[in-house]
């Protein structure tokens, strides 16, 4: 076999190996790439319509609405951190998350809340509770 070919082989060889390499991982991959951008468009859309609400309602003089929204959504957000960060190490977290969850205590010191769901007022005691021990050391 000539050099030529060789090269020409190796060479088809190495892109032909690529290609199915490529295929495969979209294959594996791909739903869930799919899945994520769904995802993040499902959320923008989400946060877009809350902001045109806000916006709405404040234009209109309403700052009572908006600030509900904004409170309920300040929940979540406290939650969800809280869920995903609970089980992190002392020597792991992340500072500036741990500014954000003082500030959040800082808030709710200054403007008190409470719902009509006594549950949930006490999970975000809670979570506000248990920021304050990881970041009073």
């Amino acid at each position: 076999m000539s050099k030529t070919k060789t090269i020409i082989i190796v060479c088809s060889s190495l892109i032909l190996g690529i290609i199915i390499g490529v295929l495969l991982v979209l294959s594996v991959f791909g739903h869930a790439l799919k899945e994520s951008l769904s995802g993040m468009v499902a959320k923008s859309s989400s946060d877009a319509a809350q902001s045109m609400m806000v916006l709405e309602n404040l234009r209109q003089g309403d700052a009572k609405s908006p600030i509900e929204l904004l409170e309920v959504k300040l929940d979540g957000d406290l939650i969800s951190l809280w869920a995903f960060y609970k089980d992190t190490p002392a020597n792991k977290r992340d500072p500036h998350l741990l500014k954000l969850l003082a500030k959040i205590r800082a808030y709710r010191m200054k403007y008190p809340r409470s719902t009509e769901h006594p549950e949930f007022d006490q999970t975000i005691a809670d979570v506000l509770a248990w920021s304050e021990s990881k970041t009073v050391q």
